[in-house]
């Protein structure tokens, strides 16, 4: 895996222009709406991370709304929701599939469970892979696997 910093981006634009990558993930909060448009028009699919609580709910509602928008440029556009900070051993994870549900996306049956070393792993150029953490690891592998079968089956 290879990261490419922001800062080494000039244009989005730059990124259809990677020749040697099968996948690439352009991980970016959804309050640089401006930048968004630009990332869908170049995207197979869309991720939307979704933690259970009020923010979420709306930032979900608004890019879900970007989504649809982008379908009109991008037809081939897809989307589907991630469960973050999930908590085990509670109904937590059900009660984030059932809030989601209203918006007919797919919700990925890996979730992405609340853990420290995700925000230790975010300074390292190995993001996850550098804490030696399997759990978290196979968390994120499977959501990876999730996502990969996804855009092959479209």
């Amino acid at each position: 895996m290879n990261l490419i910093p922001r800062a080494n981006i000039d244009s989005w634009q730059d990124i259809a222009g990677i020749e040697d990558a099968d996948v690439i993930i352009i991980d970016t909060p959804p309050y640089l709406a401006s930048d968004l448009p630009a990332i869908f028009a170049l995207s197979d699919i869309v991720v939307i991370p979704f933690r259970a609580a009020a923010f979420d709910i709306l930032a979900l509602n608004a890019t879900v709304g970007l989504v649809e928008s982008a379908k009109k440029e991008n037809g081939a556009l897809r989307a589907c929701i991630v469960l973050t900070q999930g908590i085990h051993s509670t109904g937590f994870n059900k009660d984030a599939r059932l809030a989601v549900k209203e918006y007919g996306l797919p919700v990925l049956s890996s979730v992405m469970k609340m853990r420290v070393d995700y925000a230790r792993s975010l300074d390292t150029d190995k993001a996850i892979y550098s804490t030696e953490n399997p759990k978290a690891i196979s968390e994120i592998e499977a959501i990876g696997n999730e996502i990969i079968n996804l855009v092959d089956v479209g």
